[in-house]
């Protein structure tokens, strides 16, 4: 009687160590499994991140350029037209804003 209550007690010991033999292999499997899913999907974040910054470089290039040939434009005009100017009008609108300088240059001091 007593060896029959052992052999349960280990028979039943034997399926509990099965058991948990068995749930640590599926928690493990388990654990592979989200590891190589949040790799996948922090791999997919980052080309889409990279990409994204890529696309931002290109579009604030695009408006620096746009930007840049503005002034250029906007450069050659004021070039254009102080090139039209006679002479002696071009050095009348420069000494007025040379005696302004002036002006204010002393006013500040």
């Amino acid at each position: 009687m007593q060896q029959d209550t052992l052999d349960e007690i280990l028979e039943a010991e034997k399926e509990i160590k099965d058991m948990l033999d068995g749930e640590r292999k599926r928690a493990d499997q388990w654990l592979e499994q989200t590891k190589l899913e949040i790799a996948t999907t922090t791999k997919a974040k980052i080309a889409k991140v990279a990409e994204s910054v890529t696309q931002s470089k290109g579009a604030a290039k695009k408006a620096a350029e746009a930007t840049a040939a503005e002034i250029v434009q906007q450069a050659l005009f004021v070039a254009q037209r102080i090139e039209s100017l006679e002479e002696d009008r071009l050095q009348r609108i420069v000494w007025e804003h040379i005696v302004e300088y002036i002006a204010g240059t002393q006013r500040d001091h």
